[in-house]
C-alpha cells in the first residue's frame, strides 16, 4: 500500500489570489470541473510535455505561474479551475454525542447538541454546503483560446472506443470526459452506434458530418440529435486544444465533446467559438452518463454504509457493467488535503470497478487527464489488463474514497 506525506510545504502563488466565502447554496446543482493542467501548459509553451518526465510537474507549474502545491485545489486560484464560482465543501466532522459530552464535562460546560453527517444520499439541497470562490486569471490564459482554428486530424474510431481513449483538454469538463470513458468501458456501442456519418460525408443540408444522439428529458426516453462537422479546434502548432484521444489518429472524444455543446448551449454550429466551448465548463458527471445512455441518473454518497455494495452490484467479477462516475469535494478542509494526495479537488473520475486485497476493499478509478493517479492508500499491480497505477487509472482504498470524494453516480 502506498501512502503520501500530506504535510508538504505550502507556498503562496505570486500570480493568483483566491478569496473564499462560506455560504449555503440555494439549490443542489452539482458543478464539477478541473481542466487538464498539462493541456493548458502545452498550449502556453507550444510543445508537447511528457507526464513521466522528471521535471514535468515543475514545467507545468512554471508555465501556469502556480506552485505545484496549489494546482489541484481551486482555493489557491489555480488556472485549472477557470471561471469557477461555487464548489461543494467537505462536511465538517463532529464528535459522537458521548465524546462531546465527555469533553464538555471535562471543562465544566453543558454538552452541546451535535448532528452527524453520514449516509447522505445525493442530491439533497438542504445538506449541501457550498463555498463561493473568486479569483483573477492571468492575462495569458484568455489569449490561449482566441480565434480557434479548425482541422480534421484523423478518423472517428480507429478500432473500438476504449476506456483509456478519452483524454481531457484545456476545458473544465472532466464531468463529461469521465462519463465518456465510463460509457466506453461498459457500452462501447453507445459511442459507435449512436453516431451517423453517411457515405458522402453529408448528414444534413448544413454540411454536417456527424449526428450524435443524446438524451435529456423528464423520463430520459426522448432522443436529442445534434449534428456537427467533423473538424475540431487545434492550436497553431497543430495540437488539440480541448478533448482528444490517446489513440493516434482517432477523433471521437473531440467530436463527441464538440457535439455536446448542443446539450448545454447553442446547437447547429459548424465551428463553435471558444465562448461556445465555455458552455462545457463545470457540470454533473452522472447527468452526462444519463445523456449518453438514455437512462435516468442516480446519485450516492461515498461515505454511506452501502457505498461498496452499491458499486459492486453494478459490476461483474469486479468490472463495472454499468457506467459510473465519482467526484471530489470542491476544495480541501481540515481533514481532507488534496495537496500531495494525487487526488484533485472538484474533479470527476470514471469508476471502472472494484478489487479486494489484503483485507481492504478498493475502488478502481480513472482520471480523465490520462495521468496523475492517486497516491494515498492505493494498490499497485495489474487489474483487468490495466497497470495500477498508470494512464490515470488507480485503485483507491474504500475508506479514502469515502473521505476524499463527495459523491458518485451514473445511469
Amino acid at each position: 500500500m502506498a501512502t503520501t506525506d500530506l504535510a508538504a510545504k505550502r507556498l503562496v502563488s505570486p500570480v493568483l489570489t483566491a478569496k473564499i466565502v462560506a455560504t449555503l447554496a440555494a439549490d443542489d446543482a452539482i458543478q464539477i470541473g478541473a481542466a487538464n493542467p498539462k493541456a493548458i501548459a502545452e498550449l502556453r509553451l507550444g510543445r508537447t510535455l511528457d507526464p513521466h518526465a522528471a521535471d514535468f510537474e515543475k514545467t507545468v507549474a512554471d508555465a501556469l505561474g502556480t506552485p505545484v502545491e496549489h494546482l489541484f485545489d481551486p482555493k489557491f486560484g489555480s488556472p485549472v479551475f477557470p471561471g469557477i464560482q461555487r464548489v461543494l465543501a467537505a462536511p465538517v466532522p463532529v464528535p459522537a454525542p458521548e465524546a462531546a459530552a465527555g469533553a464538555a464535562a471535562a471543562v465544566g460546560a453543558p454538552p452541546k447538541a451535535t448532528v452527524a453527517i453520514k449516509d447522505v444520499h445525493l442530491p439533497a439541497a438542504a445538506s449541501l454546503v457550498h463555498r463561493e470562490i473568486s479569483f483573477t486569471l492571468p492575462d495569458w490564459f484568455h489569449l490561449l483560446f482566441t480565434d480557434l482554428t479548425y482541422a480534421v486530424p484523423g478518423t472517428f474510431i480507429v478500432d473500438v472506443p476504449t476506456v483509456t481513449a478519452p483524454v481531457q483538454g484545456a476545458l473544465a469538463d472532466c464531468w463529461l470526459i469521465s462519463a465518456m470513458a465510463s460509457v466506453a468501458w461498459c457500452h462501447s456501442d453507445a459511442i459507435a452506434e449512436r453516431t451517423l456519418k453517411d457515405g458522402t460525408g453529408v448528414v444534413s443540408g448544413g454540411g454536417a458530418d456527424y449526428e450524435f444522439t443524446f438524451y435529456a428529458s423528464a423520463d430520459w426516453a426522448a432522443a436529442k440529435n445534434v449534428r456537427v462537422r467533423d473538424d475540431v479546434p487545434q492550436s497553431s502548432g497543430g495540437s488539440y486544444i480541448y478533448g482528444r484521444s490517446s489513440v493516434a489518429g482517432e477523433t471521437w472524444p473531440a467530436n463527441l465533446e464538440k457535439a455536446f455543446i448542443g446539450m448545454r448551449g447553442a446547437t447547429g454550429i459548424g465551428e463553435p467559438s471558444s465562448s461556445n466551448y465555455d458552455e462545457l465548463n463545470y457540470g454533473d458527471p452522472a447527468w452526462a452518463v444519463a445523456s449518453l445512455v438514455g437512462r435516468a441518473p442516480w446519485y450516492h454518497a461515498p461515505n454511506a454504509s452501502d457505498a461498496w455494495s452499491t458499486i459492486n452490484t453494478r459490476c461483474t467479477n469486479g468490472r463495472a457493467t454499468q457506467p459510473m462516475t465519482a467526484w471530489t469535494y470542491g476544495t480541501g478542509s481540515a481533514t481532507v488535503s488534496y495537496d500531495g494526495s494525487g487526488i484533485v479537488a472538484n474533479h470527476a473520475y470514471s469508476i471502472l470497478g472494484t478489487e479486494s486485497s489484503g483485507g481492504h476493499e478498493y475502488v478502481i478509478l480513472r482520471n480523465p487527464w490520462g495521468y496523475h493517479e492517486g497516491t494515498l492508500n492505493v494498490l499497485p499491480g495489474t487489474w483487468q489488463g490495466l497497470t495500477l497505477p498508470g494512464d490515470g487509472v488507480f485503485a483507491l482504498q474504500l475508506e479514502t474514497f469515502a473521505q476524499y470524494y463527495a459523491g458518485f453516480g451514473g445511469a
